[in-house]
């Protein structure tokens, strides 16, 4: 997700952030192949781990990423800058996040959103 932000802005990714909080039920295998994940899309977009945190806790596993990028003086893409007529191209599943949200804090979600997670 935090690549796919940079890329709307027209950024060059270069680096994040990782915080794990870990619970007792994740293995050393779980943490290899994540850091195996990790050290793939570092290679692929040539990215750095700048540094995070690693803790224990007694609740679920909790990942955070942060990630940032350059981008060239005036060349950041801004939502300001839409105008009508301009293309809007849209990936994945419209609602899922605002679908998730509704279920961790127990709402209803929308009859669209509904819809489209079924």
């Amino acid at each position: 997700m935090n690549l796919s932000d940079l890329a709307a802005k027209g950024a060059e990714p270069f680096g994040y952030l990782l915080n794990l909080s870990l619970p007792p039920t994740v293995t050393p295998q779980w943490l290899e192949a994540f850091a195996s994940g990790l050290a793939q899309d570092q290679k692929q977009f040539s990215l750095s781990l700048l540094g995070g945190d690693i803790g224990a806790t007694d609740g679920p596993l909790a990942i955070a990423v942060t990630a940032f990028g350059f981008v060239p003086q005036g060349g950041m893409a801004r939502r300001s800058g839409a105008r009508a007529g301009d293309a809007v191209y849209v990936t994945g599943t419209i609602g899922d996040s605002g679908g998730g949200l509704a279920i961790f804090k127990r709402e209803s979600m929308p009859s669209a959103t509904r819809s489209a997670m079924r």
